[in-house]
């Protein structure tokens, strides 16, 4: 469950893999069991059993002792390959159009940017604060620096009466 949002069957460097991971997502978005029978019959109704090794690999992998920690760890690893994957082929992408005369530098900029805004919407924070919690520890956090000068001055922003009120910018303090 805790890995149903995290990964997806492209992410998986071996086609076979990731067929299997389909499998399993919707095994598991339609409240079946996801077990070796269950994976292998869904493959099966696909056409890809063979294509991700067959029920002896299947049940190799089935026999692999995993935890939920080393779950997570693991697919921590796969996503993490996964989007240096796609920075590189972004990238490939950017050299290409880079090359290409008829590409104007406004759309190489354009798409080279969308390519990497979408990789980093993949990578997320595990903690999500209430918009009305993060502007309280704001506040505190603006109000302590301005009755203790010993916490510092963030940079300035040029603009006096704006300086005076934020005891300039500090990291994380906007978002």
């Amino acid at each position: 469950e805790d890995l149903s949002d995290k990964l997806r069957p492209e992410d998986f460097y071996s086609p076979a893999h990731g067929a299997i991971w389909a499998a399993a997502l919707d095994l598991f978005r339609t409240n079946t069991p996801v077990d070796l029978v269950t994976v292998c019959d869904a493959l099966t109704k696909r056409k890809q059993l063979d294509a991700a090794g067959g029920p002896v690999y299947l049940a190799e992998l089935a026999d692999t002792p995993v935890s939920s920690v080393s779950a997570k760890y693991h697919a921590d690893i796969v996503s993490e390959h996964a989007m240096r994957r796609d920075i590189e082929s972004s990238c490939l992408g950017m050299l290409q159009g880079v090359r290409d005369s008829a590409v104007t530098v406004q759309d190489l900029v354009g798409s080279s940017t969308r390519a990497l805004a979408d990789i980093a919407g993949r990578v997320s924070s595990t903690q999500v604060s209430e918009t009305t919690d993060v502007i309280a520890d704001m506040m505190r956090g603006i109000e302590e620096r301005q009755q203790d000068p010993s916490k510092g001055r963030g940079v300035t922003t040029g603009f006096n009466n704006l300086d005076r009120v934020l005891s300039g910018w500090y990291p994380s303090d906007l978002i």
